[in-house]
């Protein structure tokens, strides 16, 4: 069944986009750096457009808009959202490492700080 929002077709489009890139960053034509500050600015103009058509509608929903706007809002912010979402995916794969790491640190610390406590209750309670 198909519904009226192109979801496949923008993340494919994403995808091949996302890997040509990579190809160019990986046959050395464009430096990590550029590669990665393409996807960013794309990352940011999405977050742009889905927030700012996400007030408009929420504006829209709340207030009685003197003006109208000439294309379908929803459907504009739905697509945006798909496109930034797919984004967002190749920069979550980026900073895996990271949250990775971010989780096991807290693990570490929860349980330090756990042992630290049943430490203290031991000493409370004295030799046995």
């Amino acid at each position: 069944m198909f519904t009226r929002y192109n979801v496949g077709v923008i993340a494919i489009v994403m995808v091949l986009v996302y890997a040509a890139s990579f190809i160019l960053y990986k046959a050395g034509k464009i430096k990590v750096s550029t590669h990665r500050k393409i996807w960013n600015v794309l990352l940011l103009l999405t977050f742009l457009v889905v927030g700012t058509f996400g007030l408009l509608l929420a504006i829209r929903i709340d207030y009685v808009l003197t003006f109208r706007i000439p294309f379908n809002l929803i459907f504009w912010h739905v697509e945006a959202g798909v496109v930034m979402t797919v984004i967002s995916l190749f920069h979550l794969s980026w900073h895996l490492k990271y949250y990775r790491d971010l989780f096991k640190r807290s693990r570490r610390l929860l349980r330090e700080a756990e042992e630290a406590e049943c430490d203290l209750q031991i000493d409370k309670e004295g030799p046995r």
